[in-house]
């Protein structure tokens, strides 16, 4: 056994698709901990910029660092639940753009689209609104990594 499986996993072969693919149970050690590193410098670095204000106007000079942990902590396990997901399973990657094409498409139409700070941008579904360019990220990561994985050898 060499010494970077511990660390990095091991890397097995794909006889039917012959794609080199992690096994699910290893995850890089060293993005997560660049992630986590830069996290919790923006924490120190909100607490810097804002502790004075936030004790003035909210008496309390955590009021901000809570509320961005909270954040950070539901961002947190969205991860681990996206971690998990098998991006094999998701072959629906074509109705998921559409439909965001069509919501951004939407929320240009007078009505539907409520103005915001003079752009028209959001959604208003209840009580919450809703910026369709939010999806229209994640459709961009799922159809740039479906499409990049079955292009054939060049």
């Amino acid at each position: 056994q060499k010494w970077w499986t511990h660390w990095f996993g091991e890397t097995r072969v794909d006889r039917d698709s012959e794609r080199c693919r992690q096994s699910a149970s290893s995850w890089d050690r060293w993005l997560l901990g660049t992630v986590l590193s830069m996290v919790g410098f923006g924490l120190v670095m909100l607490y810097s910029a804002s502790a004075v204000q936030a004790h003035g106007d909210l008496g309390n000079h955590l009021a901000l660092v809570r509320s961005q942990a909270m954040r950070i902590g539901i961002g947190v396990v969205v991860m681990i639940v996206a971690m998990n997901i098998d991006i094999d399973g998701i072959v629906a990657v074509y109705p998921i753009l559409g439909s965001t094409i069509l919501l951004l498409g939407l929320v240009l139409v007078p009505g539907i689209g409520i103005v915001e700070n003079g752009a028209r941008r959001w959604f208003q579904l209840g009580g919450v609104s809703v910026l369709p360019a939010e999806s229209a990220k994640v459709s961009a990561v799922l159809f740039s990594s479906y499409s990049s994985s079955n292009k054939g050898p060049e």
